[in-house]
């Protein structure tokens, strides 16, 4: 099976939302904008998609505008190391710096 270049991202959105909710127990729009250079709509909308997939695995804290790993998560997405995915995406997305 074949999929298309927007699947293929929209996975890497939904296994990175796995990772950092995994790794920091949280995770806020701002976080997805910043890491992949999007706009707050399509964050906000990949941070709905993830929750309509797998609505136990997180709950939105108004107060710190965020949302918070629940008690029953379970990495939906990801399937490896939370923490050498996060690592690659880093390397991949990372902003280059001017000298």
């Amino acid at each position: 099976m074949t999929i298309t270049q927007k699947e293929a991202f929209d996975l890497v959105l939904m296994k990175f939302i796995d990772a950092h909710l995994d790794l920091y127990g949280y995770i806020q729009t701002k976080t997805v904008c910043e890491q992949f250079h999007m706009h707050r709509t399509r964050a906000s909308k990949a941070m709905t998609e993830y929750r309509n997939a797998k609505p136990s695995n997180t709950r939105y804290n108004v107060n710190d505008k965020r949302h918070e790993k629940s008690y029953t998560f379970e990495k939906e997405f990801l399937k490896t190391s939370s923490l050498e995915f996060l690592n690659s995406v880093e390397v991949v997305f990372e902003k280059e710096t001017s000298n």
